[in-house]
């Protein structure tokens, strides 16, 4: 399949369809076998990198951007599970929910690791300033998304509780800046939260209003 590809200056569809799911079936064998710590050996996690790789260039690659069905590869992704890929296409697509439905998925939070969360969390406000501006409505679903895992049991870890302060301190100040929410509004979706909140995250945005 590669010789056609790469030799036939009008390779069909299928042919560079199907080198992607030969790819997405090497990588999820191989990340099967990684999944067992007596396999988890430098060699096998560069080459499953090299294939996530190969299959990123491929789908970037502008020989094919008007052969490849970038819907087709999406749904390829979430077949086999390839968040990379997905953040890729749903970011070329501008498909706002379905990246943010990536970001604040159901994968538990690993308390273990502050920064990994924290690249998370700034994924999430990240999508929202790139988009909010045509979808206001994101800001809202952020922060009920930040306040529903204040609410969470992080084991007393103070530095994940501090990264979602953080992170609604910046939504809030996004709010009031681009006046998206009525402040009472704001008040009464935080009041349903019974929570940790330091209420100084939206004092002044109320003050302002009084």
């Amino acid at each position: 399949l590669s010789s056609i590809m790469y030799n036939d200056n009008a390779c069909p569809p299928v042919i560079i369809h199907r080198m992607i799911e030969l790819y997405l079936e090497d990588l999820d064998a191989l990340e099967e076998k990684y999944s067992q710590p007596k396999y988890r050996v430098g060699d096998l996690l560069k080459e499953i990198e090299n294939i996530q790789s190969s299959i990123i260039r491929l789908i970037e690659n502008d020989k094919y951007k008007n052969i490849i069905d970038l819907h087709y590869c999406l749904l390829l992704f979430k077949m086999y599970n390839f968040r990379e890929g997905q953040l890729n296409i749903c970011r070329r697509l501008k498909l706002t929910q379905e990246l943010l439905q990536i970001y604040m998925g159901n994968e538990k939070i690993d308390v273990r690791n502050v920064q990994q969360a924290q690249k998370n969390f700034d994924n999430i406000l990240e999508v929202c300033d790139e988009y909010g501006d045509q979808e206001k409505a994101v800001w809202e679903q952020v922060l009920h998304y930040f306040l529903d895992l204040n609410v969470t049991d992080f084991s007393g870890n103070n530095q994940i509780d501090e990264c979602i302060h953080k992170c609604l301190a910046n939504i809030v100040n996004k709010i009031e800046e681009n006046e998206l929410m009525p402040p009472l509004k704001l008040l009464q979706i935080f009041k349903e939260y019974n929570s940790k909140i330091k209420y100084d995250i939206i004092r002044n945005y109320l003050v302002t209003f009084i």
